[in-house]
């Protein structure tokens, strides 16, 4: 056995067969992984491509891809992992386990603060990543509309325009040009029975949003919303157009409880289903995250209380202190659920100061962003 370590130049093409073989062609499916994927799964990232080599190829693999989300304006560091797998003919030896210890000993070096992950696999689980985060999920079904609402096709030429949208968002992924490129191509790649749609929105001659759209080919057929920005009651008027136009049963719409779209179906009545963020959530480095977001808790809360407010952490032991007062927290699966929530609801804490007690209910959860959009790697 040779690694873990970063996959190497020579062996990429044998990295990104033995992903495709795993996750599509397996299944009957083209091999299309590398497109879908082009920032995670690049000669860019191999550092970033942890792998396990035996017999002089490639047989276990876990990557991530490092960005930076913004919460309110805030800068952290996220990574997200994907694309984990083994060969058949190599599982049952812990392979993963160790590749994912190495990515996090690797992620740690680069400053890393949250790890999201696609899948709830037992690997994950066991090693504290959790469900977690609070966020809602609602249909809309098809209607036609006598509103003034044009959809047009995305073209390249868009691409300036959907960017400034989607950086209007106060939390949202920090995107090069490039990577917004890259995100949306390789996110809007066909698959399986996947088709995609992007559509800009405009009413009169204004441009108020756009939506990337999956369309799947199911009988009947449905659709599920990768992305949205811009103004929220269009984007939701839209959206039943969208469905009208593909003979949708209906268009799925997860999107995050500090979403704007959250108070649209609240106006409008529209029922919803609260659920956790996409995958699993782990916080990596506790001490260095909550000093990040001094500035976006200096928002909400008063300044003597930032000035006294302390961090640590020790052995998977966490505390928050505010003037000689003491939250301990002894699991990482109790703190991520803390800090990001859990589907309808913060996290109540019991026994702890009033004061303590305010600042927690006051700026947890996190705002945060839907893992699913285009930056899903």
């Amino acid at each position: 056995m040779e690694g873990p370590r970063a996959c190497k130049k020579e062996e990429f093409k044998d990295a990104i067969n033995l992903i495709n073989q795993v996750f599509r062609t397996s299944q009957g499916h083209n091999p299309t992984m590398e497109e879908e994927f082009p920032l995670l799964l690049s000669e860019e990232n191999l550092e970033n491509m942890r792998v396990i080599v035996e017999d002089g190829k490639v047989v276990s693999i876990v990557n991530f891809y490092i960005t930076t989300i913004l919460i309110e304006g805030i800068p952290i560091k996220a990574a997200s992992i994907g694309a984990v797998c083994t060969h058949e003919d190599y599982r049952g030896k812990g392979y993963s386990s160790l590749l994912l210890d190495d990515a996090e000993k690797e992620m740690r070096k680069k400053g890393v603060d949250v790890i999201l992950v696609s899948g709830d696999r037992s690997l994950y689980l066991r090693k504290g990543y959790c469900k977690a985060g609070w966020a809602v999920r609602f249909d809309v079904y098809p209607e036609e509309l006598e509103e003034d609402i044009e959809l047009v096709e995305f073209e390249n030429k868009y691409l300036i325009e959907v960017a400034k949208m989607y950086n209007k968002q106060p939390t949202r992924y920090y995107r090069s040009l490039f990577e917004f490129k890259n995100l949306l191509k390789g996110a809007t790649t066909p698959w399986g029975n996947f088709t995609y749609k992007t559509y800009l929105i405009k009413k009169g001659d204004l441009l108020k949003g756009y939506v990337v759209l999956r369309i799947i080919n199911d009988n009947p057929r449905k659709g599920y919303v990768i992305e949205y920005s811009g103004d929220k009651r269009i984007i939701y008027e839209s959206l039943k157009k969208m469905a009208a136009i593909y003979s949708l049963e209906y268009v799925r719409v997860p999107c995050t409880f500090n979403d704007d779209m959250v108070e649209v179906l609240k106006e409008k009545g529209v029922s919803y289903e609260e659920i956790n963020l996409l995958g699993t959530v782990k916080i990596l480095n506790f001490q260095q995250l909550m000093e990040k977001l001094k500035p976006y808790f200096l928002q909400y809360v008063e300044k003597d209380i930032i000035e006294n407010l302390r961090f640590s952490e020790k052995e998977n032991n966490y505390a928050f202190e505010i003037k000689n007062e003491i939250l301990k927290i002894d699991d990482v699966v109790k703190l991520t659920k803390l800090v990001f929530g859990d589907k309808g609801f913060g996290m109540e804490v019991d026994d702890i100061s009033p004061i303590l007690k305010e600042f927690i209910s006051t700026v947890f959860p996190l705002p945060f962003v839907w893992p699913g959009n285009l930056n899903f790697q």
